[in-house]
């Protein structure tokens, strides 16, 4: 069992308050902050392989959405990013419910689903919202919002430790203690 060094567990409030605090932050930001509004997100007709093609060679994308009334996403274009060459489209192929996740997902639970694929279109009251890929989490807004709060789960961290007498008194390490 995790236990801090003065004996506190993790069912001490000390421990509570940081864990819900953590739980929080992780919390607080959802898909919906990062990802592209459906009005914003770039589409091509369905079928429209070319037009895909040359999206996926400037633009780099992960995956190009196919609608007809810009509205729903019944296709798309899936790519690929070869080790030693350029991005390319792999197959056209139909949307399915593993292809979705709600806008108002938890970006901390977001993570997660971004082990195994690039990219989630978003519903938001059953309807298409937006497209998230693995890169808008590194765009500049969002990595400013993210730094931020490792800043603060560091500042607790801190505090955390400097409280349960975890300070190394020599120069092995980073001095918490005055």
């Amino acid at each position: 069992m995790f236990q801090m060094q003065n004996g506190q567990t993790p069912a001490t409030p000390e421990f509570s308050a940081f864990a819900a605090r953590m739980q929080r932050l992780g919390e607080t930001f959802t898909v919906r902050d990062v990802m592209v509004q459906l009005p914003d997100m770039v589409h091509v007709p369905i079928g429209d392989l070319e037009r895909a093609a040359a999206l996926v060679e400037t633009e780099r994308f992960s995956v190009v959405p196919e609608s007809e009334d810009d509205k729903t996403v019944p296709r798309v274009y899936c790519t690929v990013h070869p080790a030693n060459g350029d991005r390319v489209i792999t197959k056209e192929r139909e949307t399915t419910i593993a292809d979705y996740i709600p806008d108002a997902t938890p970006l901390a639970e977001a993570f997660l689903l971004f082990d195994e694929r690039e990219w989630y279109l978003t519903l938001h009251a059953n309807q298409v919202a937006g497209l998230i890929t693995y890169w808008e989490f590194n765009r500049h807004e969002f990595r400013v919002q993210l730094y931020t709060m490792l800043s603060l789960v560091e500042g607790l961290s801190r505090d955390i430790l400097a409280r349960d007498g975890c300070g190394v008194l020599n120069d092995s390490g980073i001095h918490l203690l005055d």
